[in-house]
């Protein structure tokens, strides 16, 4: 039996997938084609969490109170014997499919190391594919994410001073490509450039079961979703956050998400080419090694961004507030 593990990286259509998986599990299942029930709860960090060396400390295992060394091995021996159940299908099962973007985020080999050991008791053959986004894009959709779940920082780039790091670092896609090809070797590592033109069926739901080598099933139907928010939208919320405890937050971000869909905060073209500029070398040095090609990316297009982002284009008077308030409580009336 074959794995198919899909690492993210983040932004690059991973809950399209999830939840494509999820609304066609069973039609998946008649195929052959197993999506473990423990990976349908969304962006679950379990996966990650299993995997990450007892001494790192990460926000998503302090979520999850794996906070000792007896905590973490039991967490461990639980996530084995539940996956181990749940892939135990039958001589008809011949895929299994692990899908889960904060594996991407894991820096150490004995991490992924670990993932490999795991996944190799219960596997024939495991495939790692990763999906890249041009990292200015990433990180304008990934700014709304930030909004969400309580930021507050008014640009969308981060500074290098002040991150390299952190976003700098995880966002390197040499280092991911080289980690994981190192663990697992070239052979069973693909990497997919998130592009229209280069994905296959012009999306990542078809293109990942085309990679997954899920063949056409009638009546499986893909879910798509727009995660950004719209630029009034996060200035509202950005000020919100000010002043919101995230322990009082509620469901405020999925619900912002749900009703006020958009295409991000307006970024002039400069910064955005400041930021990628950071990764270009490495940026070409996956291409050039793993793709055989000059460049991974299309470059930045001529009316991608503007030249300059005015003062009032990012102003909010308090009527737009008022009516950003009274959507999100109508909303969370109606149990939106």
């Amino acid at each position: 039996m074959e794995c198919v593990v899909h690492i993210g990286t983040e932004k690059t259509g991973t809950t399209s997938i999830q939840r494509t998986l999820d609304h066609n599990a069973e039609r998946l299942a008649a195929a052959g084609v197993i999506w473990p029930p423990i990976f349908r709860d969304g962006q679950d960090p379990r996966a990650a969490c299993y995997a990450m060396d007892d001494d790192t400390i990460d926000l998503r295992k302090e979520r999850r109170n794996l906070t000792t060394p007896e905590k973490i091995a039991t967490f461990r021996a639980q996530f084995e014997d539940r996956f181990a159940r749940e892939i135990d299908r039958g001589p008809d099962a011949r895929t299994v499919l692990v899908v889960n973007e904060h594996l991407s985020r894991m820096r150490r080999p004995s991490e992924v190391r670990r993932l490999k050991t795991f996944l190799e008791r219960h596997f024939d053959r495991v495939r790692v594919v990763v999906y890249l986004r041009r990292q200015d894009r990433m990180m304008r959709s990934m700014y709304s994410q930030v909004i969400k779940v309580g930021g507050t920082r008014p640009n969308v780039f981060p500074r290098y001073e002040d991150a390299r790091d952190g976003d700098f670092t995880t966002f390197n896609y040499r280092r991911i490509a080289d980690l994981w090809a190192d663990i697992f070797g070239r052979a069973a590592f693909e990497i997919r450039v998130f592009e229209s033109a280069r994905l296959s069926g012009g999306d990542v739901v078809s293109d990942f079961l085309r990679v997954a080598g899920i063949p056409p099933i009638d009546g499986l139907e893909p879910s798509k979703t727009n995660e950004s928010l719209s630029p009034e939208a996060i200035q509202v919320l950005r000020m919100l956050n000010r002043h919101l405890p995230r322990g009082a937050r509620g469901n405020i971000g999925p619900l912002s998400g749900r009703i006020f869909t958009g295409s991000g905060i307006p970024v002039a073209r400069a910064e955005a080419e400041t930021f990628l500029g950071h990764f270009q070398a490495d940026n070409d040095h996956v291409a050039q090694d793993y793709l055989g090609r000059p460049c991974l990316f299309e470059p930045i297009g001529p009316d991608e961004y503007p030249d300059s982002v005015p003062p009032e284009a990012m102003a909010v008077d308090l009527d737009t507030m008022a009516q950003h308030f009274a959507s999100l409580w109508e909303a969370k009336i109606r149990g939106l």
